[in-house]
């Protein structure tokens, strides 16, 4: 991935946004051939946006499994007509309420640790 502008904290939001919208997409019909391309756009953003983060954050908001998930993206980008749609159906309930309750904590950290900083910085 080509370096970003964007912050951590940015990205992090990015990553979230997108993979709400696949677990809230996860509620539907997942026989339905549109809801599960919606599914497959917003994981596959998701992931795209967790690709920016710098090596050491990303690796801990994949647990160390970047390479999974980087592999669900390419899969999904690449080679779409060989998803599964019971894989995207089982990921998007049953891996992503783990993985976004992950990041989350890992934006709270980050939020915490930058107040710290400027706290420190202020009062220096």
């Amino acid at each position: 991935m080509s370096p970003t502008s964007r912050t951590p904290l940015e990205l992090i939001d990015e990553a979230l946004h997108h993979l709400e919208l696949a677990r809230s997409y996860a509620q539907r019909d997942l026989t339905d051939p549109m809801t599960l391309d919606a599914i497959s756009l917003r994981l596959a953003a998701g992931i795209d946006a967790l690709g920016s983060l710098p090596p050491h954050i990303r690796d801990e908001a994949s647990k160390g499994e970047w390479h999974v998930l980087r592999g669900t993206r390419n899969r999904i980008a690449h080679g779409y007509l060989e998803v599964d749609p019971k894989i995207v159906a089982a990921t998007a309930r049953r891996d992503l309420p783990i993985l976004v309750t992950t990041l989350a904590s890992l934006r709270q950290r980050l939020i915490k640790g930058a107040t710290c900083r400027q706290a420190t910085n202020n009062a220096g």
